[in-house]
């Protein structure tokens, strides 16, 4: 309560005494004066600035957390890190796009095969920086004005990423997948408007190189009443995503030499940089290469990479399943061949590290209906080179009878 009683004499937090003309909030167990009142608002104030506006790390920081979480792709994650860096180091330093500086923002596009770790790479990013992350499907974007998803709808994942914070928003990360699936379709004889394809690369130009779009709070094409946000995309660093699998696959066909017969050297998996011509010839247009000034191209995965995934990320596909036959009191156990075969299987996929999961959930199915049944009963699951060979059912380890 407020009091100017006498009995009230001092703060309990600075020790001042009570003036005359002075107010103090008193509770049975202590005071406090209005200076301390308005010296705590102060620090709470910057408390939040700090928080809102974090100082971001170096790029060997960045580096180390992508190592913990994605495996291979070295060279990517090195230019990546460098990128981010300098994106927010812009911000802070600038505030934005500064005309007098001139330093513009640089997006990211990643080329490579599904499951490389495209939209990993992001996610971790994003986390590690403690910025709003957004994930954006291509695919479902269409021109404004027909059916489909508006690219304003973007920027309004990234608005509920973020709590509708704009100012947090707007120093954002968005990652938009599948970007090759809207190329310009070339040869075509439709006389209609390519509403999903060019239509969409030309939406997207603007809020890719920095404009206050408009965005609706609800999604502008079912509540057209609904009430809109101003957020400026200077800030926000696009990274788009794409398997451009026409032209990786031809820039991989070279056959080095030596190379006899039908045998296939390691070395055909390397995948040479993609030119601004290889991708206008894709499809996209001019105008949204040049918004791209970061081309990088993922390996595929090798064998080894494989059975590292399986087992060294700090949510490896391994612990996962441990984690979930643990809850069971069951005990998972998988062999270093058993694991190498896995990879193996996983290599003939042709889907990267998403097949890995697919041949786990088949080889453990019916284990994990076994187990539940068992009531804590079984002490182990064992996966082993002839399980994963046969791809059959685990054997499942019984306690001995005494």
């Amino acid at each position: 309560m407020c009091s100017n009683d006498r009995a009230v004499s001092a703060c309990s937090f600075c020790g001042g005494r009570l003036t005359p003309d002075g107010t103090m909030l008193a509770s049975k167990a202590a005071t406090i004066c209005s200076g301390c009142i308005k010296a705590g608002c102060i620090l709470a104030q910057a408390a939040e600035t700090r928080m809102r506006t974090p100082c971001h790390p170096r790029p060997d920081a960045i580096l180390a957390e992508l190592d913990r979480h994605v495996v291979g792709q070295d060279r990517i994650k090195r230019i990546i890190s460098v990128a981010v860096y300098n994106h927010y180091k812009r911000i802070e330093a600038y505030g934005g796009c500064n005309e007098r500086h001139g330093i513009s923002k640089s997006n990211i596009l990643l080329v490579g095969p599904t499951g490389a770790g495209k939209t990993l790479i992001a996610q971790t990013m994003a986390r590690f920086l403690r910025v709003p992350f957004a994930v954006a499907d291509a695919t479902t974007l269409t021109e404004a004005g027909y059916v489909g998803e508006d690219v304003e709808g973007i920027l309004l994942r990234l608005l509920h990423s973020s709590d509708f914070d704009v100012d947090m928003a707007q120093r954002g990360i968005v990652y938009i997948d599948e970007i090759d699936k809207i190329s310009r379709k070339q040869g075509s004889t439709m006389a209609t408007r390519d509403i999903s394809g060019e239509g969409v690369q030309q939406a997207l130009l603007k809020i890719l190189d920095g404009t206050v779009a408009v965005v609706p709070c609800l999604g502008g094409k079912r509540f057209p009443d609904a009430d809109y946000i101003h957020l400026d995309t200077t800030d926000i660093l696009f990274i788009c995503g794409g398997s451009f699998e026409a032209a990786t696959r031809a820039s991989s066909m070279s056959t080095p030499p030596g190379c006899v017969g039908f045998t296939r050297p390691i070395a055909m998996r390397a995948r040479r940089p993609m030119t601004a011509r290889e991708l206008i010839k894709h499809g996209l247009i001019p105008e949204l290469v040049g918004r791209l000034p970061v081309v990088e191209v993922l390996q595929e995965l090798t064998e080894d990479e494989l059975v590292r995934i399986m087992v060294e990320p700090s949510s490896a596909l391994l612990w996962q399943y441990s984690a979930l036959l643990g809850l069971e009191s069951a005990c998972l156990a998988i062999s270093a061949s058993g694991l190498r075969r896995i990879a193996h299987r996983g290599m003939l996929l042709g889907i990267g590290a998403r097949g890995l999961r697919a041949i786990m959930e088949h080889l453990l199915v019916d284990a994990m209906y076994e187990v539940p049944i068992a009531h804590g009963s079984t002490d182990g699951i064992l996966l082993d080179e002839r399980v994963v060979r046969a791809m059959r059912g685990p054997f499942m380890l019984y306690p001995r009878p005494i």
